[in-house]
């Protein structure tokens, strides 16, 4: 009984603004190992829950979230519509993967970082070449690519003055974003490193 008011509290539990463990505190105590108490000093060493997450390990730059067009009808209060920077690049990005055009993603500018998968993705680069790679593989551009769990996208300098886009399959970011609407800016920074800060969704 205490166990599922846990569970049913954690879900419910809403958290803007900072950085958090939420879903890997939900993925804990919905384990099996918690709800039958076979628990001991070192077992979290071992848990690796897979989640719907993309984790910063360098943040680049220059990177952040962004929809299309943009967040419109604020230039009454002296906020821009922002939006990607290169809109093709970013539209065709989306629907490489089946998403809707406007659909999240990240933009990141001159240098893009290092992010591993927390679970297995489908994800498509545009944009300019940062010469990416996946677990050392050259990963191509315009083209959807799986990744697995576990896997570390890296992504370097970029090699035109225009920006490169990442999106995952079903609108990556979609939550972060939706938790963000209360704010009338379409541009999130990610700027944390080793911090869960990017929802993604994954098969």
């Amino acid at each position: 009984m205490a166990c599922e008011q846990l569970v049913a509290a954690l879900k419910g539990t809403r958290m803007y603004g900072i950085s958090h463990n939420l879903r890997y505190l939900q993925s804990l105590v919905a384990s099996a190992s918690f709800q039958n108490n076979h628990v001991h000093t070192k077992w979290l060493a071992d848990f690796h829950p897979a989640e719907s997450a993309l984790f910063v390990i360098d943040g680049g730059l220059h990177t952040t979230l962004q929809d299309w067009p943009g967040r419109l009808g604020h230039w009454d209060v002296g906020v821009p519509p922002s939006g990607p920077m290169d809109e093709l690049s970013f539209r065709i990005g989306n629907l490489l993967l089946g998403n809707d055009e406007g659909a999240c993603g990240l933009e990141f500018t001159m240098r893009g970082g290092v992010y591993q998968f927390r679970d297995d993705t489908w994800f498509c680069l545009t944009g300019a070449d940062m010469s990416a790679e996946l677990d050392g593989q050259l990963v191509d551009r315009y083209r959807p690519l799986l990744a697995r769990a576990g896997q570390v996208l890296r992504l370097s300098d970029a090699k035109a003055c225009v920006p490169t886009c990442l999106w995952a399959e079903d609108s990556m970011f979609r939550k972060l974003l939706a938790a963000d609407r209360h704010l009338p800016s379409a541009v999130l920074e990610v700027t944390a490193e080793g911090h869960y800060c990017l929802a993604m969704s994954s098969q």
